[in-house]
């Protein structure tokens, strides 16, 4: 069962959510979860955005505005139309970088809730977002 999960955020947490997407690859629930997100900061009015994920191929495809999988070019072609004149930078970052999201798409699993939105961060969250605005880092296996 894939997941996704995404949190907007300046200094502080703005909004935050998690969605179960159904069967499908690793691929598309990282496409999808970006795309959620976007939707997500439109709705909330966000003057500059700044994307980042830890899947390089999805960076790669929304920078290029093209994708070569034609099951997955509707999804990046909705996003690569919804950040024309309004995304700021789309950017790579590690896994170890992502935590607040990964962890955000397990509780859907857990929870077992179709979609869900956050106006403040869920408790199993908290340590996640400490360690981040510490800037403590994690090894690398």
């Amino acid at each position: 069962m894939a997941t996704a999960g995404g949190l907007i955020r300046d200094e502080k947490w703005i909004r935050g959510f998690f969605m179960i997407i159904g069967k499908t690859t690793c691929a598309m629930a990282e496409i999808w979860g970006i795309r959620q997100g976007m939707f997500l900061a439109k709705s909330l009015e966000v003057a500059k955005l700044i994307i980042e994920a830890d899947a390089k191929w999805i960076i790669d495809a929304l920078n290029k505005d093209e994708i070569d999988n034609s099951q997955m070019t509707v999804i990046v072609k909705d996003c690569v139309e919804m950040k024309e004149g309004w995304v700021t930078e789309i950017r790579h970052t590690l896994r170890e970088g992502n935590r607040c999201v990964d962890r955000l798409a397990k509780m859907a699993l857990e929870k077992r809730r179709d979609c869900i939105f956050w106006k403040s961060p869920p408790d199993e969250l908290q340590p996640f977002l400490q360690a981040d605005s510490h800037g403590l880092e994690t090894l690398r296996w």
